[in-house]
């Protein structure tokens, strides 16, 4: 997993980082899908085909990211309620 910055412009647009795109195969004019998980966090993913299949596809993706690393349901859910307790 690659952490990076991008820069919101004046329209709206990001700038998703040379490096990231190339790792991806992102190319100019490729259509992402913007996630909103509603607590702050986005989450893009290039569409490849039918955009329900594709968040589905995300969504078992993190999933599986998040089990094996050992997150559990209640673990999350308590980190949150930690963050938004301190401010986070």
């Amino acid at each position: 997993m690659t952490v990076t910055t991008a820069e919101v412009h004046g329209k709206g647009q990001i700038t998703i980082p040379k490096s990231v795109r190339d790792h991806n195969g992102l190319t100019e004019g490729t259509k992402v899908t913007v996630i909103d998980l509603g607590d702050g966090r986005l989450l893009l993913e290039p569409v490849e085909g039918d955009v329900i299949r594709q968040i589905n596809r995300s969504f078992n993706r993190t999933s599986q990211l998040l089990k094996q690393k050992g997150v559990t349901l209640e673990s999350a859910l308590q980190a949150i309620r930690q963050m938004r307790e301190n401010g986070e």
